[in-house]
């Protein structure tokens, strides 16, 4: 008898855990959605440029940036991801990322201090 509880006890344990990755995979899947909504990432994590858009590039990078520096996304006198990083987000060479950035300084969003990085204003 006392076998038989403790193997049920498992049993609803199992099925508990179960029902919870598949609560935790739903959100994560409708969270995925939502961005993908917003047309701000691919299905891949990666930010959506449109490559066929008569707004240059660059342009399109330093909207993303910018509206991601509004939504308090990126904090101010904080950091903004590193060149780098953002290339390989964005999957695009060092220069159209430094273009943007500059795009961002024109707008007084940011500032830069070499070998430190640049900052949100």
């Amino acid at each position: 008898m006392e076998e038989s509880l403790q193997s049920n006890s498992l049993i609803d344990n199992g099925i508990k855990a179960i029902l919870e990755l598949r609560y935790e995979k739903e959100k994560y899947q409708e969270k995925r959605r939502e961005l993908e909504k917003l047309n701000e990432y691919t299905s891949d994590g990666t930010s959506k440029i449109d490559s066929t858009s008569p707004t240059p590039i660059y342009m399109q990078i330093a909207d993303v940036l910018a509206l991601r520096i509004s939504e308090g996304k990126y904090l101010t006198r904080k950091l903004i991801p590193s060149e780098s990083i953002l290339e390989m987000e964005f999957r695009v060479a060092r220069a159209t990322i430094r273009h943007a950035i500059s795009e961002l300084r024109k707008r007084n969003l940011v500032f830069t201090i070499p070998q430190r990085g640049t900052f949100v204003k």
